[in-house]
């Protein structure tokens, strides 16, 4: 019979020698123990917490959000609809103020490691640092930075994703308010 692409041989079964260690080492990892060495290991994945669960998200909101969530049901009601489209736009503010926040910290970082040499690189990171930062001067200044040498500092890669993770975000509470708006719900006065 010829061997076709994507089959590949039975394995061989293992000796009792290899059984017996591989049951050793086995033995000798099985994870934390303690409660403390759970917790701290149930994070191990989590970088940055932009795509939490909507729902840990919104039990949990700052008193600014809550605000506004309260603001945008008084505007427009409690319908399922404007319901709906008020928790995606409050989540979605969520997630953008704090990749907002993680982008300033990236850069902050990227001017701290960039040297003294490099005034130029650092007065546009500092510029980018203080204000908002607006998408035309962070493309310019990221792009400056790589011609630099810097391209692979991990700062300048996560910068570059907290900033696109910013720019999404922004996009869906927009796109909600949009349709909140579409709704045809008017404000009372």
């Amino acid at each position: 019979m010829s061997e076709q692409p994507g089959q590949t041989e039975p394995k061989q079964p293992s000796s009792a020698a290899a059984q017996a260690a591989s049951r050793r080492n086995g033995a000798r990892s099985r994870g934390p123990k303690s409660v403390a060495g759970k917790a701290r290991a149930s994070q191990n994945a989590r970088s940055h917490g932009l795509r939490a669960n909507p729902h840990l998200i919104l039990a949990n909101l700052p008193d600014w959000l809550e605000d506004t969530r309260t603001q945008l049901y008084a505007a427009y009601g409690q319908s399922a609809d404007v319901r709906e489209l008020v928790e995606g736009i409050i989540v979605a503010e969520f997630n953008r103020h704090q990749a907002s926040v993680l982008l300033q910290q990236s850069l902050t970082a990227l001017v701290a490691a960039t040297s003294d040499n490099h005034w130029s690189v650092q007065r546009n990171l500092s510029k980018l640092v203080s204000q908002s930062t607006d998408s035309h001067d962070f493309q310019f200044t990221a792009g400056v930075v790589r011609t630099l040498g810097f391209g692979d500092n991990p700062d300048l890669v996560k910068a570059r994703r907290f900033r696109a993770y910013e720019r999404r975000f922004r996009g869906a509470r927009d796109r909600g308010l949009r349709q909140l708006s579409k709704l045809g719900v008017i404000a009372p006065v």
